[in-house]
């Protein structure tokens, strides 16, 4: 799929966190992380089409600050999008995801264990030769 200059894949395969990063990575892409507001509207939609969820984003429960961070870039969301209650589900091993079968906007994040089998979104940006 191709949104605002992106392309995504929703990973169906089903696997850990890790692997699923692995996975993004592998096809010159990114765990989906840095999620602006029009852009988790996008991916809800989307996701509405799924039978099957929640799917991995790159957002993980760091014990030693307490917070929420990007896996990859290690700061806390600006934005946050959580079903209520959600976020307040904090130990070690927690990851999060978007709910395929969300029924408020803007409020689809959940609570994932890292180390349990999931979906999950990959976001790249497009290859320039692609373009032309």
């Amino acid at each position: 799929m191709a949104y605002e200059g992106h392309l995504y894949l929703l990973h169906d395969q089903l696997g850990i966190q890790l692997q699923i990063k692995d996975y993004c990575q592998g096809q010159k892409a990114a765990l989906i992380s840095s999620i602006s507001e029009e852009e988790e509207k996008f991916l809800e939609e989307e996701l509405k089409k799924k039978k099957q969820g929640p799917y991995f984003i790159g957002l993980v429960y760091r014990y030693n600050t307490g917070n929420w961070q990007w896996y990859d870039i290690g700061n806390v969301p600006e934005k946050q999008y959580w079903k209520p209650g959600e976020e307040h589900n904090t130990r070690k091993g927690l990851c999060a995801g978007i709910q395929n079968e969300c029924l408020t906007p803007l409020k689809c994040w959940v609570v994932m264990e890292c180390f349990k089998p999931g979906r999950g979104i990959c976001k790249q940006k497009p290859v320039a030769k692609w373009m032309t």
